[in-house]
């Protein structure tokens, strides 16, 4: 936060009115962020608050800096982490679990709101996706059925999924069923 007064934590009753004004960051995992998160909330996840530190200075130069999670134990390490590093932020006492209690509503995206249509969502892109390595295997394997070109093609396509980074990152999502967007 942007004065060294700010308080180290506030209640869900302090925050409420403030949520507007303050830069909230819930520490939990994606799937818990997913279940319900404060209002404007942006997911980063505890184990990568060092690798965000430097959008969080630049959130700290701009306001007061908010972080939760779903008790309010991880938001404190994550706060005592930052203050290590010289970044002054207030834990949401009690987390997310004491604003739903308290009978305030948590934001949820879109996706979670019908998990049928997430899980219907996965199936067809899981058999559309069964289909592409299936016929690539196939291609890579030998040229009898479509060619030395169609081979050559086909293992340069399985050696740039398996070299580059961004396309293994890519398909690991995929096959994880974690959607990037």
């Amino acid at each position: 936060m942007t004065t060294s007064s700010t308080p180290s934590a506030l209640g869900t009753g302090q925050a409420r009115p403030r949520l507007h004004e303050l830069t909230i960051t819930d520490v939990r995992t994606p799937g818990e962020y997913a279940s319900g998160h404060l209002p404007g909330a942006v997911n980063l996840p505890l184990d990568q608050v060092n690798g965000g530190l430097p959008e969080i200075r630049q959130a700290a130069e701009r306001g007061d800096l908010l972080v939760g999670c779903a008790s309010g134990a991880r938001s404190e390490n994550a706060r005592k982490l930052l203050a290590e590093r010289g970044v002054t932020v207030a834990s949401l006492t009690g987390g997310t679990g004491a604003r739903a209690a308290a009978g305030h509503e948590l934001d949820r995206p879109a996706v979670c709101a019908t998990r049928a249509t997430w899980g219907l969502c996965r199936v067809w892109n899981d058999q559309g996706f069964s289909h592409w390595p299936t016929r690539t295997l196939h291609d890579a394997g030998d040229d009898s059925g479509s060619g030395p070109f169609q081979r050559g093609l086909a293992r340069g396509r399985l050696d740039r999924l398996f070299t580059s980074p961004h396309a293994a990152r890519a398909f690991a999502e995929l096959m994880t069923g974690i959607d990037p967007a």
